[in-house]
């Protein structure tokens, strides 16, 4: 009789740990699901949304205010471009046969859009109106990155090849060329202006852990995915590179420069 009373609890035990564990399961994927489309409690306009937005909106404040001050890196992502899927073998041609890519039959992959020459313009109006101090200007040698950076600061100083989006770099290189565009933040600092980095956003994705120091380093996730256009705020202290916030498109910047609420 024992036996058969034990047999009875490990099977309520097994079907009860069965349960909770499905049930576990099933929270969980619904919450990673919820999460990913917005459903509640992330949807928009939901209090964790309202939330998240608040805070979104108060650092965007606080970091639209503080580069204003100088010592900062800018890293732009370049103005918008058509999405072709081979843009990474014509920006590699277009750099080692120095090809001016806008004259080419192929510039539609890798340069700017009438858009994206838009943006490129309203990123240095918006600078100039929130009068941020800029120093350098250095450039990723591909068309976009180049074209942005001359139509919103009608100039550049240097073009450094590890700039260029990781993707457009064999793997094996990746070390080089994280260390080298660490070299150039630190090199390339000048009291008080903004180092402006007009480049791409996979440079940051790919390299960051390979570039930024681990101190206050948030999750990939919010690291990366980076607009067209959008870009992030880094500092240089003591030989090391921390980040410091990502404005994900020109517009979280730019509703904290221009003031409406008196027109």
């Amino acid at each position: 009789m024992k036996s058969i009373k034990l047999k009875s609890i490990d099977k309520k035990i097994y079907l009860i740990f069965s349960v909770l564990t499905i049930t576990a399961v099933l929270i969980t994927s619904y919450f990673f699901v919820a999460l990913m489309n917005r459903y509640w409690p992330f949807q928009d306009g939901g209090y964790i949304h309202s939330i998240k937005s608040k805070e979104n909106l108060k650092k965007h404040s606080y970091w639209a205010n503080k580069i204003k001050n100088g010592g900062y890196v800018l890293h732009i992502r370049h103005g918008q471009r058509e999405k072709w899927d081979t843009v990474t073998a014509y920006d590699a041609h277009e750099i080692v046969n120095n090809i001016n890519a806008r004259e080419s039959s192929f510039y539609k992959a890798t340069c700017l859009t009438e858009r994206g020459i838009e943006d490129s313009k309203l990123i240095g109006i918006v600078f100039e109106h929130a009068k941020i101090p800029i120093g350098k200007i250095i450039s990723s040698p591909s068309c976009r990155s180049r074209e942005t950076a001359e139509y919103a600061f009608k100039k550049i100083d240097k073009f450094d090849t590890s700039i260029l989006h990781a993707t457009a770099v064999d793997p094996d290189e990746w070390d080089i060329m994280a260390n080298r565009y660490k070299n150039l933040l630190i090199q390339n600092q000048i009291q008080g202006k903004n180092l402006i980095i007009s480049g791409h956003g996979n440079t940051i994705d790919k390299y960051y852990k390979r570039i930024l120091s681990n101190k206050n380093l948030p999750p990939a996730r919010e690291i990366s995915n980076i607009l067209e256009a959008g870009f992030y705020v880094l500092k240089v202290e003591d030989g090391k590179i921390y980040y410091k916030h990502k404005f994900t498109s020109l517009r979280e910047f730019a509703v904290h420069v221009y003031s409406l609420k008196d027109f």
